[in-house]
């Protein structure tokens, strides 16, 4: 299946930029329309190739006027450590709405002849859209210091009385999605041609919006307050990236930032972030992880 806007010559690069653009103009949608988004949402985009000729995209929600995280799954995770936290969802309605548009208007310009029967995947390019752990991070922590410190409390002296089966009954009291029907993220090779002409649709109205101001950049203390527990508050920015990729001697990638290996460090509860070693600053996957590398020439 195809989507209404798809273009084998379009670029991964081209696809991004159309996307940026629509994802300003969302903000000013009615609501009515599913490629809305709320007033204040914004989301940085990212393209990566891969030598076996493959190419995706990655968007990330990096602002969000609603609330980000489900408090159910938040306490869940922080009572049970896993397990019986995966019942509830991990973000809130709302949020999964965004996340959902965004895809949407991404499978406007993708094309998905996969088959799951016979493990067969053809598309023309990969997408994901996740959630910047800025977001995660101080939701996460208004939700256990603050908003539900008091069921926090009482589940966990419950937890060694009456068990895990009460816990779990009081934390669904506080699950955002109760009642509610989560949305299905669209699948192109699933989609009828009613649906994918809908896109069409709604992307003609998307298409009439004019780009509202561009948003404030938030400060760099604002930013600096934003880094991984592991990193100071006072760290420094990361250093300017070079022209050209640095290597390891053995041929492996390094940062760009610090010419350092890089981890997944946990931000939230199942959520973990590639960053740097030495300064602790969020890295494009690639750099450092060891999914990258180059011949012995190009190694230094």
């Amino acid at each position: 299946m195809k989507g209404p806007r798809y273009d084998s010559a379009l670029d991964v690069a081209d696809i991004a930029k159309l996307l940026r653009g629509h994802i300003q103009r969302a903000t000013a949608l009615p609501r009515e329309n599913p490629l809305s988004l709320p007033p204040g949402t914004a989301a940085s985009l990212r393209i990566q190739r891969y030598s076996s000729g493959g190419r995706s995209i990655y968007a990330r929600i990096t602002a969000f006027p609603g609330p980000v995280m489900n408090p159910a799954r938040v306490l869940a995770w922080e009572l049970f450590h896993g397990g019986r936290g995966y019942q509830f969802t991990l973000h809130s309605p709302e949020l999964l709405r965004a996340q959902y548009a965004i895809e949407l208007m991404a499978s406007a310009y993708n094309r998905d002849d996969s088959d799951s029967q016979s493990d067969y995947h053809s598309v023309h390019f990969s997408f994901s859209v996740d959630v910047t752990f800025q977001l995660r991070s101080p939701d996460t922590a208004r939700i256990l210091a603050v908003d539900h410190r008091e069921l926090l409390e009482d589940a966990r002296i419950a937890l060694g009385t009456v068990g895990r089966d009460y816990v779990a009954a009081q934390l669904a009291s506080v699950d955002l999605h109760a009642g509610a029907a989560r949305p299905a993220f669209p699948a192109l090779n699933r989609m009828s041609a009613e649906e994918v002409q809908a896109i069409g649709r709604d992307l003609d109205q998307l298409d009439s919006v004019r780009n509202p101001k561009p948003r404030a950049r938030a400060s760099k203390r604002s930013r600096a307050q934003a880094l991984p527990p592991t990193a100071p508050i006072d760290a420094p920015p990361p250093p300017s990236a070079p022209a050209q990729p640095r290597y390891h001697v053995d041929g492996t990638r390094l940062t760009d930032c610090c010419a350092s290996f890089s981890t997944y460090h946990e931000v939230a509860p199942h959520d973990f972030v590639l960053c740097c070693k030495t300064c602790w600053h969020e890295v494009e996957p690639g750099q450092g992880d060891g999914s990258e590398h180059c011949n012995s020439e190009a190694a230094s």
